[in-house]
């Protein structure tokens, strides 16, 4: 009996630690597909206009509002925002978990970069135009995992708080 409970209590952490992964592993395969995305569009707008382009007000104007936990439904994308728009994103995908936003500004004008960015990743903007991708998604167990990408940079920082 004391080996049955045993193996049962480990079942139950397997499963458990198995369902946690997947979460985790749906956000990344998220994240990673919308700033591919994102950072495509910021490319071409940055080429055909000369400037990047911030698709919220701040760091925390994402898109959709709210992110919603792994096992509730995901929240609609479409109707893209204006910004959105501007940028011609094409998700390919009409919901998602995580929000998204993303932030640009002039060469080493800091003004714009939020407190997200500067507070959690350290953000300091480089010697020239950039823009940053910033996703943020809930875990479901009282904590955010932010999701980070600077223009100057290939690397994706990940954040949980």
């Amino acid at each position: 009996m004391i080996v049955v409970a045993i193996i049962a209590v480990l079942a139950g952490l397997a499963v458990f630690s198995y369902s946690q992964i997947a979460s985790d592993t749906k956000f990344e395969s998220e994240v990673r597909a919308v700033f591919a995305e994102l950072e495509q569009r910021q490319e071409q707008h940055f080429t055909e206009r000369g400037t990047y382009l911030s698709t919220g007000s701040s760091d925390g104007d994402t898109h959709p509002s709210t992110p919603r936990p792994p096992r509730d439904e995901p929240s609609e994308l479409h109707p893209l925002p204006d910004t959105w728009q501007e940028l011609r994103v094409d998700l390919g995908r009409p919901a998602a978990h995580c929000s998204y936003v993303t932030i640009a500004g002039d060469a080493g004008d800091i003004s714009s970069a939020g407190s997200i960015a500067t507070g959690t990743f350290n953000f300091e903007p480089p010697a020239r135009d950039w823009y940053y991708l910033l996703a943020e998604c809930d875990l479901g167990r009282d904590e955010n995992e932010f999701h980070f990408a600077r223009s100057d940079s290939d690397q994706v920082v990940t954040r949980t708080r």
